[in-house]
């Protein structure tokens, strides 16, 4: 089934300070599922790539998400602009987008 929201982020982005439990990242999809929460009134779905099974073929996991999900979260930063994911990530949304709504650009 596909996520609500996919999150596209550096992984540097989320390494915990100080010896902290959780990232930057961690920390604001946890902020953003319970504000979600409260303000639709269900529960909203994420994929995050740190809940890939281990063992799984997690490069077509992720390619199926980005062309299943409604929504991408980049989490835009210089680490992720420098990222090859990164882009591959946002090659592929953009993409269906275009395929779908063709090259209007008010689409974002």
């Amino acid at each position: 089934m596909a996520s609500d929201v996919f999150i596209s982020y550096s992984h540097r982005d989320n390494l915990a300070p100080n010896g902290s439990e959780n990232g930057f990242v961690s920390r604001l999809r946890s902020a953003v599922e319970v504000m979600a929460g409260m303000k639709y009134g269900c529960d909203i779905s994420f994929f995050f790539d740190e809940d890939l099974a281990s063992g799984c073929l997690w490069e077509q996991a992720i390619y199926d998400e980005l062309a299943n999900c409604r929504v991408l979260l980049p989490i835009v930063s210089p680490s992720w602009q420098n990222s090859k994911w990164a882009g591959k990530e946002w090659d592929a949304v953009w993409e269906r987008v275009r395929e779908d709504h063709g090259d209007r650009k008010s689409v974002v």
